[in-house]
């Protein structure tokens, strides 16, 4: 894999974009570009955040559209987020997770970025790519 394919790259800039504002633009050029995007965002304590990921990042691609509900494709789907999700739910801290699905004609790009409360003063950030070819 190359590090600057465009489709991995957009994927980083679409999960860590600032406000929203900045993630419609950012969706509408990638759209206006050929690629099927969505992002979804999602929190809570690790015994919840997995149930919640997978469910909210299905709904999120197929409500957009980003793949079909078909099994070939939601299977991809979840490999893709397994590598990005990584051990995201090996504790039980506060997590904010923000989840950016990119697809162009051979592959989905799913960045997952966010941060997990190890306590109350310290934040760790936490970022993942997962990729799958279809």
């Amino acid at each position: 894999m190359d590090i600057f394919d465009s489709t991995v790259y957009s994927s980083i800039k679409l999960a860590t974009s600032q406000t929203r504002a900045e993630e419609k633009i950012q969706k509408e050029a990638l759209q206006s570009n050929g690629y099927l995007c969505a992002v979804t965002e999602i929190t809570g304590k690790s015994s919840a955040i997995e149930e919640k990921l997978y469910k909210s990042t299905i709904a999120s691609a197929t409500n957009n559209q980003v793949i079909s509900r078909s099994k070939k494709e939601i299977s991809c789907l979840i490999h893709a987020l397994k590598d990005a999700a990584g051990r995201i739910s090996d504790d039980e801290n506060d997590k904010w997770l923000k989840i950016a699905i990119i697809r162009d004609e051979e592959k989905i790009v799913i960045t997952v970025f966010g941060s997990i409360a190890m306590h109350n003063l310290i934040i760790k950030p936490f970022i993942g790519i997962g990729m799958i070819y279809l």
